[in-house]
């Protein structure tokens, strides 16, 4: 088993379950309304439900703490337009996809997140 303790700069990652057909990305939502005190777990939450693509109106940097693994089941695109960064503390996983739903993530580092369960 492995930990992975530091930090990962998140130019772009695609991760994706095997594709049988194109895919299509929905509309997705904005996490916060320009402050950082409105981009939280919950507001993350609620900006991935349903996939899409998710951006970010923190008013400027701000470190999200994710108590709980984000499960990706529709296709997803993350930007954290170079100022979002989230983190698992040490303690929580980040994301999981299920086939066959996509993720791609750019601008965004993630921080601390626990790969405990990574066999290798």
């Amino acid at each position: 088993m492995y930990r992975t303790i530091g930090m990962i700069l998140v130019g772009l990652i695609i991760l994706a379950a095997p594709m049988g057909s194109a895919q299509t990305v929905p509309i997705g939502g904005t996490v916060g309304n320009g402050t950082p005190g409105s981009c939280t777990e919950s507001a993350l939450n609620a900006a991935l439900a349903g996939g899409g693509t998710v951006t970010f109106n923190c008013g400027g940097p701000k470190t999200i703490l994710v108590l709980s693994q984000k499960n990706i089941t529709q296709n997803t695109v993350i930007n954290g337009g170079g100022v979002i960064t989230i983190t698992g503390g040490l303690a929580t996983p980040l994301f999981h996809v299920t086939a066959p739903a996509s993720l791609v993530m750019s601008n965004i580092l993630l921080d601390r997140a626990d790969n405990t369960n990574s066999s290798g």
